[in-house]
């Protein structure tokens, strides 16, 4: 875990490392030209690319995570490298040069991301339960999303989340907290396309879908500690243990559960 703390700012990061597992990966991570901090949750399976494409551009690296991938991404692109990232996410990039924070979450929200402003700051987490413990005042129930989920079912179809004062950034959206203006606005950044995918001649559908599965499984493998399989029994998760065994460089290891009555 480390902090991170300047010019009333502070970060703070518990790590479960994945990938790069020695200190240089820590977080909150700094970037030595440009002074930028991230505190990054998740993964960027596609890093390796970017980080090539980063290499050509003339950028150096310290280290071998994806952490550092997403930081330097954001300096060149700014709000642009999220159309970039394959992958699931939640981070904050503090600017020192530009007085702001960046935040972003992943498009269909794997990743958590709540926040709430007290006297016109901002506080985020990935746990209500963190901002519980920092504003313990805001440890009373939002009546209106209780409802909605114990009588609808709906559970963050909006901005609230289960404690008035605590509010969960939307999927596929970013925000830009200016800290001379103490404003924070949010915006989309993805939408769900309603277009369907080109298939070239001679191919199918079902092709497509397997190479795009594949794919998938095959970026997912990338890690520096070993990768397991929770297998449900269905076809789903056998699927991807088929894909992920061809993929694999050693045995996969596969885990279930049995409950009894």
């Amino acid at each position: 875990k480390g902090v991170f703390e300047a010019d009333g700012v502070m970060l703070g990061h518990r790590r479960l490392s994945i990938i790069d597992l020695t200190r240089a990966g820590h977080q909150p991570m700094v970037d030595n030209e440009s002074g930028s901090v991230i505190c990054f949750n998740g993964e960027v399976y596609n890093y390796i690319e970017l980080r090539a494409e980063l290499e050509k551009i003339g950028y150096i690296f310290r280290t071998k995570t994806d952490t550092e991938v997403v930081l330097k991404a954001y300096i060149q692109w700014g709000e642009q490298c999220l159309q970039r990232f394959n992958g699931m996410w939640a981070f904050a990039i503090w600017e020192p040069s530009r007085q702001r924070l960046f935040v972003a979450r992943d498009r269909f929200g794997v990743k958590p991301f709540y926040y709430t402003s007290p006297g016109n700051g901002l506080a985020f987490a990935s746990e209500p339960k963190a901002l519980l413990s920092l504003l313990p005042g805001l440890r009373v129930g939002d009546h209106r999303a209780l409802y909605d989920f114990m009588v609808r079912g709906e559970l963050y179809t909006t901005q609230r989340s289960c404690y008035d004062g605590i509010q969960v950034l939307p999927p596929a959206h970013f925000g830009i907290y200016e800290k001379m203006s103490r404003s924070f606005t949010i915006k989309r950044y993805w939408s769900l396309p309603h277009t369907t995918i080109p298939v070239n001649a001679g191919d199918s559908y079902e092709e497509k879908f397997s190479d795009l599965f594949e794919d998938a499984v095959r970026v997912r493998l990338r890690s520096d500690v070993p990768v397991g399989v929770s297998l449900s029994g269905g076809l789903d998760s056998t699927a991807v243990l088929a894909a992920a065994q061809r993929h694999a460089r050693g045995k996969m290891m596969c885990f279930t559960s049995v409950y009894g009555d």
